[in-house]
């Protein structure tokens, strides 16, 4: 009988040279789409809240992820601060920082026609967090009894510097470059003795641009453009060694084999996005968004000096298909000052049902995960001294994300997979904190 180890290797002798490691497409892929991925409701507080519909309005540290045209929406100066306490699915808690912004705002703020103000940003956005655990456990086969533990860290976040401007209080544009940056580590533990990791960090730049129609004092029209952002990837494993009959070799003394990589780079780029909004004022108590963006994943591009990854590009065009994202969110005025808000953002799946894998090898011996679509559900309230420049937003954000996890995998024949996946939803509850002054 076959027997299959959930804690391998990834099949070290194919890696060299260069990281021509086509042989482990699927995880590789996998990796490249976790990177890819970012949460569209993080940021400060009032941007979580109201779910990421800001786009259209602007004057938010945070829309300038997606829009810096948004920066051209604003009339004075702003300095803004933002602190995020997460739980993972497992009852971990973690805490970032979500935002940092330095907004300088210049012009002539008393026009009416042509130039009327501008500003210039330097901010750090958090685009995504990565932390969460899995344990299994059971038997397969003859009865062999297992447990399994997955575990994921780290996040990425994006450092902006941006301009936007405002044309006749109708028109505003803007421009800004983001250098990112990705910090992602994964580890598969079975029965507490056998070891798979990997290591990876990267970093590269892309490019925003963006405008917002103001056609009606009750309504905003916005559309935004993200290139794809280039990334160099360094990356890390460190994994039981095996034989050519998939066993886990030993030394002498009666221990485990280790081996690995170091310092191994390649190039990974992202899909490009494109979004747009609609933003209503209601009276001048109330402010209601609603963005829609859109990614297509199968354009994601992993290569080396030596080309391309082409059977990476094959799996990623047979199973990746692209994204539409939906946020909606609102903001109603209830006092001098204060103000509730409350949100909604939902996004489709990055990969297609029944995963089909093209490329021919035995086994992937390490737990995996294939995100389906996501759901964010948002809150909060702020408020703004009417005397000082200060002001304050809390925000909770409940991310429920869908998942096929795997906690190995093996391939007939006909590079089907044999093993059914565990259906599962992860949850994250956020509690975000912005501070801030307007001067």
């Amino acid at each position: 009988m076959k027997k299959i180890f959930i804690a391998g290797a990834l099949l070290a002798a194919n890696l060299f040279p260069g990281f021509a490691q086509d042989d482990d497409v699927l995880t590789l892929s996998l990796r490249g789409l976790r990177m890819s991925k970012t949460d569209p409701v993080y940021g400060t507080a009032r941007y979580s809240a109201m779910g990421g519909a800001m786009d259209a309005f602007g004057a938010d540290a945070s829309t300038m992820r997606d829009n810096p045209a948004g920066l051209g929406v604003y009339r004075k100066s702003d300095i803004t601060f933002t602190l995020n306490v997460n739980s993972d699915n497992d009852g971990g808690v973690h805490c970032n920082v979500n935002n940092f912004g330095l907004i300088w705002n210049f012009g002539g703020k008393n026009r009416e026609h042509g130039y009327v103000t501008s500003s210039l940003a330097f901010a750090y956005n958090r685009l995504g967090n990565y932390h969460r655990e899995d344990y299994t456990y059971g038997t397969y086969g003859d009865g062999y009894e297992y447990e399994n533990n997955f575990v994921e860290k780290g996040g990425s976040g994006e450092w902006n510097i941006a301009y936007g401007l405002n044309i006749s209080n109708h028109f505003f544009f803007g421009a800004g470059v983001n250098i990112m940056n990705i910090d992602y580590e994964q580890n598969t533990n079975f029965n507490s003795e056998e070891d798979n990791n990997f290591y990876m960090n990267a970093s590269g730049a892309n490019f925003t641009l963006g405008t917002i129609i103001k056609p009606a004092d009750f309504v905003n029209i916005s559309l935004g453009f993200k290139s794809p952002t280039w990334l160099t990837v360094t990356e890390d494993a460190y994994y039981p060694m095996r034989n050519d009959d998939n066993e886990i070799e030993y030394n002498h003394w009666g221990e485990m084999e280790y081996g690995g990589y170091e310092g191994v780079d390649y190039e990974l780029q992202t899909p490009l996005q494109v979004n747009g909004g609609l933003g209503f004022v209601v009276g001048k108590r109330a402010a209601i968004g609603i963005d829609y963006k859109f990614q297509d994943y199968s354009c994601i591009v992993e290569k080396n000096s030596k080309g391309k990854f082409r059977d990476a590009e094959k799996f990623e065009d047979k199973n990746y298909q692209a994204t539409h994202t939906i946020k909606a969110g609102a903001e109603v005025q209830i006092a001098k000052g204060w103000a509730v808000r409350g949100g909604f953002a939902y996004e489709t799946s990055p990969t297609k049902d029944g995963m089909y894998n093209p490329v021919q090898y035995d086994n992937v011996l390490y737990s995996y995960t294939v995100p389906k679509e996501s759901m964010y559900f948002t809150g909060g309230f702020g408020f703004h001294s009417p005397k000082t420049p200060f002001y304050a937003d809390f925000a909770y954000v409940r991310k429920n994300q869908k998942e096929d996890f795997y906690e190995w995998q093996s391939v007939d024949d006909k590079g089907n997979y044999e093993k059914s996946p565990i259906k599962q939803t992860i949850g994250v509850n956020n509690f975000i904190v912005t501070l801030g002054f307007k001067l």
